[in-house]
């Protein structure tokens, strides 16, 4: 299969309704949430000033999640609001007290959330997260990984006192296992799964993912042409797309989607007009990107919103990998890490294809978003795949 771009013939064709799943009232509830977190400070907007010049664009600018709280990536923002409202309600049923999302981080509100625990499947950042927002809130936490899940990652998430349930199959299978025994034990899973009571936490998570957006609409200095984000299940292109239709942005921005050649379900999804399977199954690096098809809460969103996706080979991402190494992309950008590289390596392929330049409306006027949705989770990890590749060993 070929790397390529897949336009999006319904792009704005038809007026999407989706506001049971994003609006301007609940991005604005997601950002009070948020913003409640003690060590809450917006990511790092970069000024890649050396690549836009080497390609002739206006500007460039990556939105780097590597400094996202103490996880490195963007998945904190999802499940902690998610996390915060559930607290609310349980605090409210069980305590007929109503606490802000500021309160419920105070020391004296911790106690009331002892016996409340929060669940889900993960091969990495999803669970680290939700474990980090676990603990801040006072409350336990069970993680599910499979068989592919890395050691480091394994303890990275023990060291925040969550309980770690290994599970020797797929990643599906985690899922089915940790569905399964929450349900026996009253644990809440955080995830796309919908449970009884809990309907909105895929919601939750989308929304909590638009403050990466609304962050860039208050860090920008000029309007935003396009926009590269890695694709996965879409929740965050989905929110980021959202965020900025809502925010009525001037000059609309054009979302790229970018996935690996293995994993392509929105690709597939924008061909055929409906929620699809991916089309050609495979391994790939970029492992926090391999979902089977779209989020139920983001597709309403991307077949309308995204403008295009593009599938990438994992040659090319190692090979943007070992370019940020080498200090070959400039000196601004930051240590990504494997999945989080996708969006760059996306953008840094379609600039050498002036075709795909064309398709896509990138020229001399453009200000082009690459959000890089983490820094370095793994180093273990990433540093087998560049050893792998062909970095000498340090």
């Amino acid at each position: 299969m070929s790397e390529k771009i897949e336009k999006n013939r319904s792009f704005q064709d038809i007026e999407a309704s989706y506001s049971h799943l994003i609006s301007l009232t609940s991005l604005n509830s997601a950002l009070e949430n948020i913003r409640q977190i003690p060590e809450y400070r917006p990511s790092s907007l970069l000024d890649c000033a050396s690549l836009a010049s080497k390609f002739g664009l206006e500007k460039l600018s990556c939105k780097y999640e590597g400094d996202r709280f103490a996880g490195g990536s963007f998945k904190p923002l999802g499940v902690a609001n998610a996390a915060i409202e559930i607290s609310k309600r349980v605090i409210k049923k069980n305590l007929s007290v109503h606490l802000t999302a500021n309160e419920l981080f105070k020391e004296r509100s911790q106690n009331a959330l002892k016996d409340l625990t929060f669940a889900c499947a993960t091969s990495g950042n999803h669970g680290y997260a939700l474990a980090w927002v676990a603990s801040r809130l006072g409350a336990t936490c069970r993680i599910y990984c499979p068989a592919s899940t890395s050691q480091f990652r394994k303890k990275r998430i023990k060291s925040l006192g969550a309980t770690v349930i290994e599970v020797a199959a797929s990643f599906d299978d985690a899922v089915a296992i940790c569905s399964k025994e929450s349900e026996v034990r009253g644990d809440i899973v955080v995830s796309n799964l919908v449970q009884d009571g809990f309907e909105d936490i895929p919601q939750l998570i989308m929304n909590g993912y638009s403050v990466l957006a609304q962050e860039v609409l208050q860090q920008v200095d000029s309007p935003i042409t396009h926009i590269y984000v890695g694709g996965g299940g879409g929740r965050l292109a989905a929110s980021i797309a959202a965020t900025f239709k809502i925010g009525r942005y001037e000059n609309l921005p054009k979302v790229i989607v970018v996935e690996p050649e293995y994993s392509d379900c929105i690709a597939s999804s924008i061909q055929f007009g409906r929620a699809s399977a991916t089309r050609i199954q495979g391994e790939t690096m970029m492992t926090g990107l391999v979902v089977a098809r779209p989020s139920s809460v983001s597709w309403p969103i991307l077949r309308t919103e995204v403008f295009a996706t593009l599938t990438i080979s994992d040659e090319t991402a190692v090979e943007t990998l070992l370019d940020l190494e080498n200090g070959y992309l400039g000196n601004e950008l930051l240590p990504i890490g494997e999945t989080g590289i996708a969006a760059l390596a996306g953008f840094l392929r379609t600039m050498r294809d002036p075709i795909m330049c064309s398709e896509l409306g990138i020229n001399s006027t453009s200000h082009v978003l690459v959000v890089a949705c983490e820094g370095v989770t793994d180093p273990e990890l990433l540093n087998s795949i560049l050893i792998g590749a062909g970095k000498e060993k340090r």
